[in-house]
């Protein structure tokens, strides 16, 4: 199906179970291309290229398709065939920024990131024009979301953390409580909240699909204790805790556990404009001020000539846009896990081919340095049996005493004068016993000296030393 900001190119059968996107999966002649996979079973491929219309023209995406093999059909004006992917829908703004001279101020009264929101690309871009004033402030009333846009964020302004000041003037939930530690100076509004759990997230798939997924979130939650830790009087053991007890902090606990310096007083919160209900142990006095600002902002029903609707209200224009609003968070935490576990799957099995190499190459290294001792000793032993050092009948334990101690006994064996005179006579290129006289026999004897080590060491003469 085509899409409003992109030409498309089908490649595979469409007969898949669930689909992932990654943008930018490649590159051509430096313009991005995105992918969506189709996952059937245990087969990934992808399914389909996907070019936006901002940076590629008709015809050459076409002819890019046509190059791949693929289905090649051009972006759609019709709206009604839109679907929610990245790019279809626009972002959706989750921060302001304003500056004077000398200062700036960072508004997140939102969502962060997400599938639906505003890139934090465009986040770094807008701070990157203030960074250099001498204060900056962060207001933060935000019930959280995107682990990883949070997490960006914090980093990004952390960078300038000596000039930084965060203030929760509502509630910093889930990771925007992270966004709010990256400040030199941390403020909190009488009557706020600082919240903090265990990060969670939706996967459909195998039952490795839900170990994956188990992982991926164990790692996640460390990560983010280890900032809490940092950045508190805390244990990482208590945060850890804190962290699966969904721990509220008011402005005063917060202060005591060293989450935030100061207290400040705006006012009454202005947490009621999100939904807490997925919220396990929000504090009774904010559900009951968000339950009333939702009936605040019911319509109160027309009446009619008719009386009363039957026993069945239809349900106001609030009520859906909420539903509606609700839907749309779910399906945009499904698609941005969707993305970005592909991308950790992907990184799996480059990181297990890298291994796998490097393990054949550690054991090609290791055959070959073997090899090399092994030769080694062989010459070593070699050499000593010509010069008399040693005798056949020793000969093991000599290389057992050489794989103890490669060096010593080395170092032993050309110190050790002959225990016979090797010296040849004659031709000097082997013989056999019949070459020794009676004096050279008895000689050999003594040194147990086989018919075999006769003819490969050649005549012996001289005397025992």
């Amino acid at each position: 199906m085509p899409y409003p900001n992109e030409h498309s190119c089908e490649l595979g059968t469409g007969n898949y179970d669930r689909y992932r996107r990654e943008n930018c999966q490649r590159k051509h002649d430096g313009k991005c291309i995105d992918a969506v996979w189709g996952i059937k079973g245990d087969k990934t491929e992808v399914s389909s290229l996907r070019y936006k219309t901002d940076i590629w023209t008709e015809s050459a995406a076409r002819s890019h398709c046509k190059d791949e093999g693929g289905t090649f059909e051009a972006a759609s004006d019709e709206e009604e065939n839109l679907l929610p992917f990245p790019g279809n829908i626009p972002p959706k703004p989750w921060y302001t920024m304003d500056s004077t001279e000398d200062s700036a101020e960072i508004e997140i009264f939102d969502i962060i990131g997400g599938w639906f929101g505003v890139e934090v690309g465009q986040f770094k871009k807008d701070f990157d024009k203030i960074k250099n004033k001498k204060e900056i402030k962060v207001l933060i009333n935000s019930p959280g979301g995107s682990v990883f846009d949070g997490m960006a964020i914090y980093n990004i302004l952390a960078a300038y953390k000596s000039k930084i000041t965060t203030e929760i003037i509502g509630i910093a939930a889930s990771i925007a409580s992270v966004v709010a530690l990256a400040g030199k100076t941390r403020n909190i509004c009488q009557g706020s909240y600082f919240m903090i759990h265990d990060p969670s997230g939706i996967c459909i798939g195998t039952v490795a699909d839900m170990e994956k997924m188990a992982e991926t979130l164990e790692k996640i939650g460390g990560q983010i204790a280890n900032i809490y830790t940092r950045n508190s009087t805390l244990t990482k053991e208590d945060i850890l805790q804190k962290m699966k007890d969904e721990t509220w902090y008011t402005a005063d606990e917060a202060i005591e556990a060293g989450l935030a310096d100061n207290i400040v007083d705006y006012g009454e919160i202005a947490a009621l404009a999100f939904d807490i209900s997925s919220f396990h142990n929000a504090p009774e006095n904010v559900r009951e001020l968000a339950a009333r600002k939702e009936q605040e902002q019911k319509p109160v029903s027309d009446s009619t000539d008719g009386g009363e609707l039957g026993g069945n209200e239809m349900p106001g224009k609030s009520e859906i846009d909420e539903l509606k609003a609700q839907l749309a968070q779910r399906d945009e935490e499904i698609a941005e896990l969707t993305k970005k576990l592909a991308k950790v799957e992907l990184k799996v099995e480059k990181f297990d081919l890298v291994l796998s190499e490097k393990q054949d190459l550690a054991k090609e290294l290791a055959d070959l340095k073997a090899k090399i001792v092994k030769d080694e000793k062989e010459q070593v032993i070699e050499k000593a049996l010509s010069e008399g050092k040693i005798t056949p009948k020793n000969r093991t334990r000599w290389e057992e005493q050489y794989d103890r101690d490669p060096e010593g006994t080395k170092k032993l064996l050309e110190e050790q004068e002959p225990v016979v005179d090797l010296s040849t006579r004659g031709t000097g290129a082997g013989g056999d016993e019949s070459s020794l006289n009676a004096e050279e026999q008895e000689i050999a004897d003594k040194a147990e000296l086989s018919k075999e080590d006769i003819k490969k060491y050649g005549p012996r003469a001289g005397k025992e030393k």
